[in-house]
């Protein structure tokens, strides 16, 4: 049990990791390849302007993905570098529920979107929330 417990949480964090790493990734290399799974690059479905063909809205998204990627490496890290671990709990919850509880809102305030996107709040208010609880069940004093 106690095995299973300390390969817990650098799997989660690796999980974590993997997926700030993905996503920054994707999002750096091709937003419109990793938009169009929820519809924002296709015509019909926001009507005859593409969104992709503004330039300043690409640069607007590859700047927040570079931080998910960063982020992602040091999550990652963190995996197999113990001491930096409860940095890289606060920094996943610092990302993670943030993103969750943000579409949440949109949800209210602007009704629901694309279906993966629902899913995407519900996966990052998840791992959010395991992050924080791990930070603070592992730096209570």
């Amino acid at each position: 049990m106690n095995a299973i417990k300390r390969m817990s949480t650098p799997t989660l964090l690796f999980i974590c990791g993997a997926i700030l790493l993905t996503i920054g990734l994707s999002i750096t290399l091709s937003p419109e390849s990793f938009y169009a799974e929820t519809m924002l690059s296709d015509p019909a479905a926001i009507g005859e302007a593409n969104l992709f063909h503004n330039t300043s809205l690409i640069n607007e998204l590859r700047a927040p993905a570079g931080m998910l990627l960063a982020s992602g490496v040091f999550v990652v890290l963190a995996c197999v570098r113990k001491p930096l671990r409860p940095y890289a709990w606060l920094l996943s919850a610092m990302i993670y529920l943030p993103y969750g509880l943000a579409r949440v809102y949109g949800f209210l305030i602007d009704g629901l979107p694309h279906q993966s996107l629902v899913y995407a709040a519900a996966l990052e208010i998840l791992l959010g929330a395991m992050c924080l609880a791990l930070f603070l069940y592992k730096n209570r004093t």
